[in-house]
């Protein structure tokens, strides 16, 4: 006997919205061969639901424009935040939501991990080739599902044991090609049978920091990140614990 939990997901388009749908079938299969040559089946389903991955778009890119007021040695130690289309208080630390889901149709109390790619890219004037952008200046602090039960790896990516938070140096992560290139952090999100309320499974903070050092090449220069939350290629797995 061969017993397999998987739950597939693939990706459709709806409106101006990224949406992943969870949907496949997953069952166990009792396979006999009898002595006439012919194989019978049983098949026992378990009920599965339907989960949706949507990406807030008013949020997914955070602009941030800095004047030459900004980096002046006058302001040293400031953190400037990016926010929706570059408005709003670039002072004021704020978590933008990225991504949310919700969960439908499944067995009431059972859970499922279903992995995620939270992709991230760089565009704007401070990362035009060759990007002006050096190691300690600017982060991206990443909150959430898509990234708590995940394991950081890779250049510049570090995370908080007790919070859960990945942060991600963007000179180092990007590095001088930062111009259309795509850092992928590989997550997975929880998903529970009974909840329908959508659940926001990543936020972001991205921050750049006028230091106490020469920084007049990013003066009336802007940055922009994209942050986007797609199903990974693997099956969602049945949490047993």
């Amino acid at each position: 006997m061969e017993k397999k939990n998987t739950m597939l997901l693939t990706v459709i388009a709806v409106a101006t919205l990224l949406v992943a749908v969870v949907g496949a079938t997953f069952a166990y299969f009792s396979i006999t061969a009898t002595g006439t040559g012919e194989t019978s089946a049983t098949i026992s389903a378990q009920k599965i639901g339907t989960a949706t991955i949507s990406t807030v778009e008013d949020n997914k890119t955070l602009t941030l424009s800095l004047t030459a007021d900004d980096m002046a040695f006058s302001n040293a130690n400031t953190k400037y935040y990016a926010t929706p289309n570059g408005t709003g208080n670039k002072k004021e630390e704020k978590k933008y939501d990225i991504a949310n889901i919700t969960y439908t149709g499944g067995e009431n109390g059972v859970s499922y991990e279903c992995p995620v790619d939270v992709e991230i890219s760089a565009s704007g004037s401070m990362v035009t080739p060759p990007s002006l952008l050096q190691k300690g200046w600017s982060s991206i602090d990443l909150y959430g599902d898509a990234v708590s039960l995940s394991t950081a790896s890779g250049p510049g990516v570090t995370k908080d044991v007790e919070s859960g938070k990945i942060s991600v140096e963007l000179a180092e992560a990007l590095g001088e090609t930062a111009q259309g290139k795509k850092v992928t952090l590989k997550g997975k999100t929880r998903v529970t049978g009974g909840e329908e309320d959508p659940k926001t499974i990543l936020q972001a903070v991205v921050w750049l920091e006028n230091k106490n050092e020469e920084q007049a090449t990013i003066a009336n220069k802007d940055l922009k990140i994209t942050i986007e939350v797609k199903p990974g290629i693997e099956a969602c797995t049945l949490v047993t614990d």
